[in-house]
């Protein structure tokens, strides 16, 4: 093993040593969640670095598991550019750029979906009875149609379908307060200069 990778360039010895350690990684990373399960993917933002690509469900897009994912690809696609002998070391490097990208989105979506999976099971939205949340999507007055809010429920901040018995449409980024959940996806705001009424659960 040792005589095989001394006999490597330079080059390859980088790109194999990425590979295997990012390999090497991502099994560790699978094999906890494996064990941990849902406790583990409670926790999935809490190494996540933040920034404005963030997912409604708090995971990021900059995160150990995605930096590992990139490594990966980065790593992978440097040994079988130079495997094929494709020579541009410049090439090289900007393909394996490409292809990390496309694997640490591809683990983004991963988490999110698997993340969303696991809120639908625990997520209440009576919880956010009473919280200040903001318009993403105008919402139409008296109860004519749906528009979409950001809130903060069980601590995490969430993009929710609602519904305004208001007298005037209400704008993007304008504040509201949560007065009733309709049911397990639609809740109903008011204006928040605007008294809020009793619960009607």
């Amino acid at each position: 093993m040792s005589e095989w990778f001394a006999a490597l360039s330079t080059e390859q010895q980088i790109y194999y040593s990425i590979g295997m350690i990012a390999t090497f990684l991502v099994v560790v990373q699978t094999l906890m969640m494996l064990v941990v399960g849902d406790a583990e993917l409670a926790d999935a933002g809490d190494a996540d670095m933040g920034g404005p690509s963030e997912h409604p469900s708090g995971i990021a897009l900059i995160s150990s598991r995605t930096i590992v994912a990139f490594l990966m690809g980065f790593g992978w696609t440097g040994v079988i550019a130079n495997r094929d002998g494709m020579g541009d070391p410049a090439m090289t490097a900007v393909s394996g750029v490409i292809v990390g990208c496309l694997f640490a989105y591809a683990v983004f979506r991963l988490m999110s979906f698997l993340y969303g999976l696991r809120d639908s099971g625990t997520l209440d939205y009576h919880n956010a009875l009473g919280e200040v949340g903001t318009v993403y999507l105008p919402i139409p007055a008296a109860m004519a149609g749906p528009g979409r809010i950001q809130v903060m429920v069980q601590g995490r901040l969430k993009e929710i379908v609602a519904l305004t018995p208001a007298e005037t449409r209400l704008e993007n980024r304008a504040k509201v307060r949560v007065v009733e959940v309709l049911d397990d996806n639609t809740l109903v705001v008011e204006p928040l200069n605007q008294a809020p009424t009793e619960d009607k659960e």
